[in-house]
């Protein structure tokens, strides 16, 4: 029987090139063999770790270069939406500390999810928002899931205001398409010059790509990242001096 759920389908970009770029390239083989083996990780302590005797929480699955991670809607605090978001922000900081880039679609509806298997009507709409609509590497977020997410909080909690948390995770984009803001959230980090240290690498990451993109289609995609950088780098006004991308060219 389907079970309502907020569900992220997440794929990363580019796999076939990071495969083909690994052939001949042993350091660059550890780092992605690494970055999946975090991904794998992910789903087995899910499942078999010490935590996880506590109760299992989510579910999880990966499918090579693709992971789906879903919460029940009737948790118990109200809070499946921002646990789902809070899982894939870290997941984003692992991968693009390793330049590898990410595009997702976060639903709610009916689905099955177990550590076998994943399916029903919400896990098609998750796919489709990841694979037509998210375009450029963000994973976007359904405008029902966030109403959805913040009436569940508001049913459980009716006097707290923290429901408003979820917003400080989301962004509206230009073509109207909510996303996941990963790189804002400077208070997951423990210490605030950790966090200034990974947009510095991230910014010398995007930069490589733009110079080296040779397909429009490919450039545009970094073009996108690029604007989402300078416009991170814009809010955080006196606390961060760094460089913004130059992208007059």
């Amino acid at each position: 029987m389907f079970e309502e759920r907020f569900i992220a389908f997440v794929d990363i970009l580019g796999f076939k090139e990071i495969v083909k770029q690994a052939t001949n390239d042993i350091t660059y083989q550890d780092k992605v063999s690494k970055v999946l083996n975090y991904i794998a990780k992910i789903r087995n302590d899910n499942y078999y770790s010490d935590w996880a005797k506590q109760g299992v929480f989510n579910d999880v699955s990966v499918f090579s270069d693709s992971i789906v991670i879903s919460y029940p809607c009737d948790r118990s605090d109200g809070d499946g939406l921002f646990y789902l978001l809070m899982d894939l922000i870290h997941l984003c900081f692992i991968l693009i500390r390793n330049n590898i880039y990410v595009r997702g679609g976060i639903t709610v509806g009916g689905v099955i999810h177990d550590q076998n298997i994943s399916w029903g009507p919400a896990f098609v709409d998750a796919y489709e928002l990841e694979n037509q609509n998210a375009i450029y590497p963000r994973i976007i977020i359904d405008r029902k899931a966030i109403e959805r997410g913040k009436e569940l909080y508001a049913q459980k909690f009716p006097l707290d205001q923290d429901g408003d948390d979820l917003d400080k995770l989301i962004q509206l984009d230009e073509d109207g398409a909510y996303f996941l803001d990963y790189l804002s959230q400077w208070g997951e980090f423990d210490d605030p010059e950790d966090y200034l240290e990974w947009l510095e690498y991230i910014r010398i990451g995007v930069e490589d790509n733009l110079k080296n993109a040779k397909e429009p289609r490919i450039k545009m995609k970094y073009v996108w990242f690029a604007h989402y950088y300078n416009d991170t780098v814009k809010k955080l006004k006196g606390c961060y001096q760094g460089k913004l991308i130059d992208l007059s060219n």
